[in-house]
C-alpha cells in the first residue's frame, strides 16, 4: 500500500496502545525471488516487507481496517485465531485450487487440521478459549542445549547456549512470546516409536 504516512500512523497507533506483538520480522530477500505461483502460500508473502503481529483484539482491527486481504494476507504459522476470512488471508487466490488437489488425494478427509485447505471444524473460536496469535512450540518439545543435552522448552533458561541453525549454537538473551500458563491445542502425529506435536 503506498501510503507511507498511514503506515507510520497505524503503528504508531498499535505501539503507543500497547497493541503491537512483540515478536514482529522483516520479510523479502530471496522470499521475495520466488514466483507467487511455485508454492501454496499465500501471494501476499512473496511482496510483503514485514510480518506483523498484533497482541489484541483493537490491534488486530487496526489492521484490518488499514490492510484488508485483498491488499495483504497473513502467516499461517502466526495468524490470528479470530481471522475473519482466514481462506484469502492465508491463501489468497490458490485456495480454490488446493482445495481442489485435498479433495482428490484426501477424498476422505484424513488430514484436517485447523484452517489447512478443506479445513472443517469451528471457524473462529471465542477469545475466551483461544490465545490470539497462537503457540510456536508447546513446553514438552525439546532443543539441544550446550553441555546438557535435550532440555523441554517449559525449562529453558536465560543464557542457555541452544543450537540452531546449521549445528551453531546461540545463547537464549529473552523470551519473546513465552506463556506458561497459557492453553492451546497442538497436533500430534504418532508413530510406533516416535510423537511429533506441531503448532495447528
Amino acid at each position: 500500500k503506498e501510503d507511507p504516512q498511514g503506515v507510520f500512523n497505524l503503528l504508531y497507533a498499535l505501539a503507543i496502545n500497547l497493541e503491537l506483538g512483540p515478536v514482529n520480522y522483516l520479510l523479502g530477500g530471496v522470499v521475495s525471488g520466488v514466483d507467487e505461483g511455485a508454492t501454496a502460500v499465500s501471494p501476499a508473502l512473496r511482496k510483503a516487507v514485514w510480518n506483523l503481529f498484533t497482541n489484541n483484539k483493537a490491534g488486530t482491527d487496526k489492521v484490518y481496517d488499514f490492510l484488508p486481504n485483498n491488499i495483504t494476507g497473513a502467516c499461517f504459522n502466526h495468524h490470528s485465531p479470530i481471522e475473519p476470512n482466514w481462506r484469502t488471508a492465508l491463501w489468497g487466490k490458490h485456495y480454490d485450487r488446493l482445495l481442489e488437489l485435498k479433495s482428490t488425494f484426501d477424498p476422505a478427509q484424513v488430514f484436517n487440521c485447523w484452517h489447512c485447505v478443506g479445513y472443517k471444524g469451528e471457524e473462529n473460536p471465542p477469545l475466551s478459549s483461544s490465545i490470539p496469535g497462537g503457540f510456536c512450540f508447546s513446553g514438552e518439545n525439546t532443543v539441544e542445549v550446550q553441555e546438557k543435552g535435550p532440555v523441554k522448552m517449559a525449562d529453558l533458561a536465560l543464557g542457555d547456549i541452544v543450537q540452531v541453525a546449521n549445528g551453531n549454537y546461540e545463547p537464549i538473551y529473552s523470551f519473546g512470546h513465552k506463556d506458561s500458563k497459557g492453553q492451546t491445542t497442538f497436533l500430534q502425529i504418532r508413530t510406533s516409536v516416535k510423537t511429533l506435536e506441531i503448532s495447528p
